[in-house]
């Protein structure tokens, strides 16, 4: 069956797959949240958890999105030293592909 989910003032209860009810925090999930595969699916659950939580400045969602990477990605991506989420983004895409080469 899946997950079903519904927000509840800024969290979201989840029913997972174990008929079990779980309250996440978005904004938590996104300050925690660490790639553990390739950029893109990183990418992917970080803008799923950000596009949740309102008011967050640019620097703040990009101070996440560069904590979570992966040690030697996050490192070339700091020295980057862009302040558009979306380009870093696209950095950390580019550093992966280029260790990958």
């Amino acid at each position: 069956m899946g997950r079903v989910e519904a927000n509840l003032k800024g969290l979201r209860a989840v029913i997972t797959e174990e008929n079990q009810i779980a309250l996440v925090n978005p904004l938590e999930e996104l300050t925690v949240q660490k790639q553990t595969g390739l950029v893109e699916d990183y990418v992917v659950e970080f803008q799923f958890y950000s596009s949740q939580c309102e008011h967050l400045l640019e620097q703040q969602l990009l101070g996440y999105f560069i904590d979570g990477l992966r040690h030697d990605i996050h490192s070339r991506v700091r020295m980057f030293k862009s302040r558009d989420c979306y380009v870093v983004m696209q950095f950390a895409r580019d550093v992966e592909r280029e260790f990958a080469a």
